[in-house]
Parts: structure tokens; sequence; C-alpha cells
């Protein structure tokens, strides 16, 4: 019996063994919190992985310092909120090496920078290696379609319209680049970036199809930018079936945009977030319904928004703004009276407040029409 019961004790040790080497190796992602070195009590830590929180916020003690236990390996981001200026550091692998994240005050910016007050926000980024050595050349950041026109050390790029961005931030001398996905970005605010910079994801090759009343549409000159001010980068022309293809796209932001008529209509599609995954195919339909919107006074123009996520277009009630001019309505919503020159546009889901800004669009006058297709996703 004494043998026998030491084999089944065996057994069971054997077998919460195997059970103990497949369960995954959890970290944990600690560290402390400074600005200029001095540790820094009372800031609000937060893990991020893809863009959701993992655990629960932490306030830092006197010492600075912050402890994430029992984490899966992965790439994070850390999200500091110290006094009211908000810092994210990453993204870096999980591997429990101590991290030390230098997040400023609104009274230790750098560069003399102070918190606006006109409604936008500024973003500011510096950058490391993966080794830990602080980047001393020229970066650039990119939220969406605002980016820093003077690529600086460190990157500042201000006029930001509050909105969920995903935000690029590039060593300009190797091309090595952070992506931080889905940052929500304040009115009022500055959100500082402590990026630490890798090699890019291969390009990827763009593709899609226009289509007018689902019919696709051959000969059409599709625009590709990485602004939605239309400066093109360069443009295609659709093919017999209607498709069309940009091939070695880089991480980024993007807008596509067409001028199918010469009465002034124009048709905008984004953004487009490039982070290294091959994208789905785009349908970019015209919607011909747009011609019965007459434009009442022939001097100003006319905005149309739908919105699509995940490929289905949004049903909710949308929130239109151009300018200080609005419009609340189903799709489309549609807002008159634009006065020439150029807006920015907000369109947003006023159920699920997903939102997208197409930055310093240009509206022309004479009745024109800008159609707007906005991604939420």
């Amino acid at each position: 019996m004494k043998t026998i019961f030491w084999f089944l004790a065996l057994g069971m040790a054997l077998v919460l063994l195997a059970g103990c080497s497949d369960a995954p190796p959890f970290i944990t992602v600690n560290g402390t919190v400074q600005d200029d070195g001095a540790a820094q009590a009372s800031a609000t830590v937060t893990l991020l992985r893809e863009g959701q929180q993992v655990g629960g916020t932490q306030t830092t003690p006197v010492s600075g310092a912050f402890t994430f236990p029992g984490i899966a390996p992965g790439i994070y981001i850390l999200r500091v909120v110290n006094d009211s200026v908000t810092t994210y550091y990453g993204p870096f692998r999980a591997s429990g090496q101590p991290i030390i994240i230098e997040a400023p005050t609104a009274a230790t910016l750098p560069n003399n920078l102070t918190i606006p007050n006109d409604g936008t926000a500024t973003l500011i980024a510096t950058a490391i290696t993966a080794g830990g050595t602080v980047i001393t050349g020229p970066l650039q950041i990119q939220a969406d379609s605002f980016t820093n026109n003077t690529v600086t050390n460190p990157a500042v790029v201000t006029g930001v319209i509050q909105s969920t961005y995903p935000v690029f931030v590039t060593d300009t001398g190797t091309g090595n680049l952070a992506i931080f996905p889905g940052i929500a970005i304040a009115a009022n605010t500055v959100t500082v970036f402590r990026a630490i910079v890798t090699p890019p994801p291969s390009p990827v090759t763009l593709t899609g199809t226009i289509t007018n009343n689902g019919a696709a549409v051959d000969g059409i000159e599709v625009f590709f930018s990485p602004s939605s001010s239309f400066p093109a980068a360069f443009s295609v022309t659709t093919g017999a079936d209607g498709t069309f293809a940009f091939s070695n796209i880089t991480a980024g932001t993007y807008y596509l945009y067409v001028n199918p008529s010469p009465g002034g209509f124009y048709a905008i599609y984004g953004p487009i977030n490039v982070t290294g995954t091959q994208p789905a195919p785009i349908i970019f339909e015209l919607n011909p319904d747009v011609e019965i919107i007459i434009p009442i006074n022939p001097t100003t123009a006319v905005a149309v928004a739908r919105a699509f996520e995940n490929g289905l277009e949004v049903t909710d009630t949308l929130s239109l703004t151009v300018g200080v001019l609005s419009a609340i309505s189903p799709p489309p919503a549609v807002r008159y009276g634009i006065p020439p020159g150029s807006q920015d546009v907000f369109v947003r889901d006023t159920v699920t407040n997903k939102s997208v800004v197409f930055a310093g669009v240009p509206f022309f006058s004479a009745g024109s029409i800008v159609f707007f297709h906005a991604v939420l996703d």
C-alpha cells in the first residue's frame, strides 16, 4: 500500500509540474516616475496594451514608485498623469526590468511651453532607442494629419483638435518609429510622448475599389495623401473594374480623395491608419445621392458626412462641425453655408462618441460640395 501511495503521489506531482510548465511566465512591470530626476508623488500610472487598460490605475507614493505584478508577456505602453500633464512611455516589451519615466508638470514643460487655452492641444515627443540610448537627432510627431512641419528635437505639434488619434513618433535619421494607438487628446492640454523607437514594420499595399451606387467606376483619378488638406503625394487611375492600388506604403495616417466631377464635388475617405498590418481592401462609395444637395447660397459650400466602423456604415446620429458651424442628424449629416477657405471638419458618432478630425480642408465657393467618409475604427 505504501508503494502504491508513493506512486500516486509522484504521479500527481508530475501532473502539477506539467501544468505549471504550461502557465505563462508572468512578469512584473515596475519603475519610478521622475521629473528631472526628482521622484514624483501623487502621479497616476496606467498600463495599456493595444490601447486598452491592463489592471487598475496606481497613484505613486513619495518614492514615485509603481508596480504592476502578474503581467503577461507582450508590448505595453505606460500612461502617467503628473499634475496637469499626461506622459506616454513606450511601446516596450515587458521584461521585468525597472523603468524610469520622466514626466514633467505644467511648470517644467520643455522649451518653455505652456498649457494652451484656445481649445486645442499641444503634443511633445522625445525618443530613445530600444537599448536606452537617448536620440538627439531630429524627430517628427504625427497625430492623424497634425504633424510638426519643422522636424526638431523635442518634436512639438500645436493646434491639435480634441479627438482620439494614433500617434507616430519617427527618428528621421534612421526611419525608426514608435506607434501609440488610440490616444485620447483633450482640449487645453499638453501630452508628452517618451517614445522607444524601433525599426518600422514592412511597407504594405493599399487596395480598394471606387463605386458609384454600388457599381465600379473606371478611369477615375484617386489621390493619396498624408493630409486631409488635399496636397496629394501621388495618384492612380482606377482600372476597368474600378480598383486601385498604392504600393510600398509605410506606417502612418493617410487619406484618399477624388474629384469625380468638374462641378465642385470632392469626396474624402479616411483616416487610414497603417501600422504594419496589411489593411483590408477599401470600398470608396462616391454616393450619387449628393446630387440632390443644392447649396442655398451659390457663393458658399456644403459639407456632407457619413461614418464607417469596421467596414460598416454607422446609422447613429452624427455630429458634423465645420469651423464654428455645426449640424446634428442621422447620416448623411449635412451642413450648408460654409464660407470659402480652409476649415477643420469634425465628425462624431453621438452614441459612441467616436470621432474623426479632417484638418485644414479647403472649401471652394460657387456651390461646391465636400463629401466626407469618416472612418471611426
